[in-house]
């Protein structure tokens, strides 16, 4: 059975130090996945059996507004509603949730994640009536009315707009996920990495199988803008994965995004602040 461990004091110092704060048309939005890179290989093929798949899938998905605190407070009840509490963290300090059974899909796999940058809910509305003129003006052109799925599925269709990223607000974070091929040396990698970002970092936290740094736009540490190969961040990057190499750890995947998702700091995560 997986567990997650929910630390309100983390996921509120996210909101409070991390993530920029809300604009009054600004929105956040918290997903829970299902990995397929957190399966095995039965429960992959257990899935393609049943699904004719095995894709990592959207459990849930809702937008929330507000202040650190009240984002803190919707988020920690939209967590209630899909776990269970068993019991206070001793090493944390947090409470454990867990949920026995989310329809076929293995427990182990599942994840929570946050926005990289906030949506403007104008910009989604706008979409979502273009959308909905768009299937209005079909529907009056069929003589048989077959397609009105677009209608029956109003709240997932506005979901999608804020996902756009033609409804990204402003871009103020910068998400590096590194991906390490062995994930038990997460622990004894966190020197490495910790001494590496810190000075560029606002964030830096361990998840299963590696760290997020989240840095703040436009980057202006001169070890990335000016960097002696020219590339910027590329060869900030470069240069960190071959003294990772040099440490005895091989990195998986280093990449960095200005929009997507991410894990939810507080949520099965280990979080070190940086301001």
């Amino acid at each position: 059975m997986y567990w997650f461990t929910y630390d309100r004091k983390i996921i509120q110092s996210f909101f409070e130090h991390v993530f920029p704060a809300l604009e009054p048309h600004e929105a956040v939005t918290i997903t829970t996945a299902a990995r397929k890179k957190y399966m095995t290989e039965s429960q992959k093929e257990a899935l393609r059996a049943s699904h004719g798949n095995g894709r990592e899938y959207t459990m849930e998905s809702r937008t929330f507004w507000g202040t650190p605190e009240e984002l803190t407070t919707k988020v920690v009840q939209y967590m209630k509603t899909l776990y269970t509490f068993i019991e206070e963290d001793i090493m944390t300090g947090g409470d454990v949730w867990c949920h026995p059974e989310y329809g076929e899909y293995p427990v182990e796999a599942l994840r929570v994640y946050v926005s990289t940058n906030p949506a403007s809910m104008i910009a989604a509305y706008l979409q979502f009536q273009k959308e909905m003129l768009r299937h209005t003006e079909n529907l009056l052109l069929l003589d048989d009315v077959k397609d009105t799925k677009p209608f029956r599925s109003l709240e997932s269709k506005l979901r999608s707009c804020i996902h756009s990223p033609g409804s990204r607000s402003r871009r103020v974070l910068m998400d590096i996920d590194i991906d390490l091929h062995d994930p038990e040396q997460a622990l004894e990698t966190s020197p490495v990495v910790t001494s590496y970002f810190s000075s560029s970092a606002k964030a830096i936290y361990r998840t299963t199988s590696g760290f997020h740094v989240l840095m703040e736009l436009p980057i202006e540490d001169p070890r990335i803008t000016d960097h002696a190969s020219g590339e910027g961040m590329k060869g900030f990057l470069r240069e960190f994965e071959e003294l990772m190499e040099k440490s005895g750890i091989t990195t998986e995947e280093v990449t960095f995004v200005t929009s997507g998702m991410m894990p939810l700091p507080g949520v099965s995560a280990i979080p070190l602040f940086y301001n």
